[in-house]
């Protein structure tokens, strides 16, 4: 979604990622730190505040908007939060970005839901003029590649290309425990005595 900084000047734009549970209560909040390319016109850069995890009926759920997903430390301040599920919407249906949602779950050690928007051309209204920009005949926009991952880096669900819908996946937190005993990135496998990390989770009011 759209965020205003209503903390400030409730005149700049974050792009964020809302958390419901099932009763309908925000939980909480996460603004993607870096906005990609042009995104730079239009969002500003979140903070460390928004990097945590949520208790949900569901399990422990944390995310990452788009290619921040690519960002080894944020990756590694989601893992520390003792997040289960990561959501990580996005807009690259790429094969490669599946690729590395597949790493993703594997390295953390969770469950991860990548959701991309499926839009036709027919979706974009006419008075846009952006509209006449795509070539003519084409039908989608982005065709989406949804998928839910397992922490041993199964595709349980998807990808669901071209088409609209829903995806449904059974998780077994057990899967969690065995990846981990194998290989945690935040426990037996972070060496504190090679390795430090820190995050800034100071809310800065001014970044924008």
């Amino acid at each position: 979604m759209h965020e205003r900084n209503t903390e400030a000047s409730n005149s700049s734009l974050f792009n964020s990622l809302l958390f419901i549970d099932h009763k309908g209560e925000i939980l909480g909040k996460h603004r993607k730190l870096i906005p990609t390319g042009g995104e730079r016109l239009i969002w500003g850069q979140g903070d460390g505040s928004t990097l945590c995890s949520y208790d949900t009926s569901a399990g422990k759920i944390a995310g990452l908007i788009c290619w921040e997903n690519y960002m080894p430390l944020a990756r590694n301040a989601i893992y520390e939060s003792g997040a289960q599920i990561l959501a990580a919407p996005t807009w690259d249906k790429s094969p490669n970005w599946l690729q590395s949602m597949q790493h993703i779950a594997r390295e953390g050690g969770i469950f991860v839901m990548s959701t991309c928007m499926a839009i036709k051309i027919d979706d974009i209204p006419d008075e846009y003029e952006f509209k006449k920009l795509y070539p003519e005949g084409r039908e989608w926009i982005n065709a989406g590649n949804s998928a839910i991952i397992a922490p041993n880096g199964q595709i349980l669900a998807g990808p669901l290309e071209a088409e609209e819908g829903i995806l449904y996946a059974e998780i077994d937190f057990q899967q969690i425990i065995k990846s981990k005993r194998m290989f945690d990135a935040v426990g037996h496998y972070s060496r504190p005595d090679v390795f430090s990390f820190n995050v800034n989770s100071a809310l800065n009011k001014n970044q924008l």
